[in-house]
């Protein structure tokens, strides 16, 4: 599946695909966008409280 999206969506050779790091080229398809990725909690919970002070002010 992987060989198959790089050909179609990235325009990759066959030889190209085959010359790629396996293991980097897994871990960059594998990136999630900066909104899904974990959040530190501490973070988080600061993030939620200036919501809630923000919705009490308006």
């Amino acid at each position: 599946m992987n060989a198959k999206n790089a050909i179609q969506q990235f325009g990759w050779s066959i030889e190209t695909f085959d010359n790629a790091d396996y293991y980097r080229f897994n871990e960059i398809m594998a990136a999630k966008d900066k909104d899904e990725r974990a959040v530190d909690p501490l973070t988080a919970i600061m993030g939620i409280r200036a919501a809630q002070s923000k919705r009490k002010e308006a």
